[in-house]
């Protein structure tokens, strides 16, 4: 509320138009430096305990990409930034399997960027999350390691999703964890990981949780964290975050917890522009309500 993007334009200057024109570019040489500097740059106009630029780019024809400046005022730092404490282990890849997992999404990405990326509906179903399935022929011969090696190493890559010191281990043990067949312990074991310290381990639990939401509802998913990261910092925290929220919204018996923690949260999403945001969040009031307002009738959400 203390600044437009227009003012931030006036006083950021032609750093931020470069910034949109590389990253959109792909030029991230040059994005990543500017995007620091620019966080710095906001970090101290504002006085902010946190400033993150986030870009999300959506893969579907005509439609843009967006910018969200995520922010957290100080006094508002502990509640909204309660993270664990980043772990300090060293712990090998068992069988080689993240190395595997890493190059099933490089692949994956560059067919999904493509646009050559079919639909697995099976792998959504015979799986607790998978990014890209395996209909892709590029994509099959990774199934039967990925799927195999989860069950067989499941107990080391949760010493890896708890303990790795290395951000980038514990977020891909917690999309591999979801190959095997455990669902009900993956569930009680993802919940301190949507806690991470790193947004991306974040994501990557909350994601597990969001497609077990909606294909596995045999699954119980704890409310009271996906509710405590509803306010939690950045974009993909939200959007993970509600995408759970806009299935568990449809329990008579969670009304009321949910309104009662997390309505204003809710409304301010709904005031964004970011799709993956606001789309989620007037789904879940149109679930709490049973009311049908326009998705940008903010006073009207106000007011019920």
């Amino acid at each position: 509320r203390r600044f437009t993007i227009e003012q931030l334009r006036g006083k950021l200057g032609a750093d931020l138009g470069e910034y949109e024109r590389s990253w959109m570019a792909g030029q991230y040489d040059v994005a990543f430096p500017l995007k620091q500097k620019l966080e710095a740059a906001v970090k101290q106009l504002g006085g902010f305990a946190f400033v993150e630029f986030s870009v999300i780019q959506y893969f579907s024809e005509g439609r843009p990409s967006y910018l969200t400046i995520d922010v957290v005022e100080e006094e508002d730092a502990a509640r909204r930034m309660a993270f664990s404490p980043r772990p300090r282990d060293v712990l090998p890849d068992p069988d080689g399997l993240l190395a595997l997992y890493k190059k099933y999404e490089e692949i994956g990405w560059e067919l999904m960027r493509a646009g050559t990326l079919p639909p697995d509906g099976a792998a959504k179903k015979e799986t607790f999350h998978s990014l890209f399935g395996f209909a892709h022929e590029k994509l099959a011969p990774f199934k039967e390691p990925l799927l195999a090696g989860a069950e067989q190493h499941f107990d080391a890559l949760l010493k890896i999703l708890h303990r790795d010191q290395d951000d980038s281990h514990r977020a891909a043990a917690a999309f591999v964890l979801a190959f095997a067949k455990q669902g009900a312990r993956l569930a009680g074991e993802l919940g301190p990981a949507c806690k991470d310290a790193s947004s991306g381990v974040r994501n990557n639990a909350l994601r597990v949780y969001a497609e077990m939401a909606h294909w596995h509802p045999e699954i119980e998913i704890p409310l009271d964290i996906v509710l405590d990261c509803l306010v939690f910092p950045t974009t993909t925290d939200r959007n993970k975050a509600s995408a759970i929220l806009s299935v568990l919204s449809k329990r008579p018996e969670l009304r009321d917890p949910v309104l009662e923690r997390s309505g204003p949260t809710l409304l301010a999403m709904l005031a964004l522009e970011q799709p993956n945001n606001h789309d989620f969040a007037w789904m879940i009031l149109k679930n709490l309500s049973g009311e049908t307002f326009g998705e940008h009738d903010v006073a009207a959400w106000q007011e019920w």
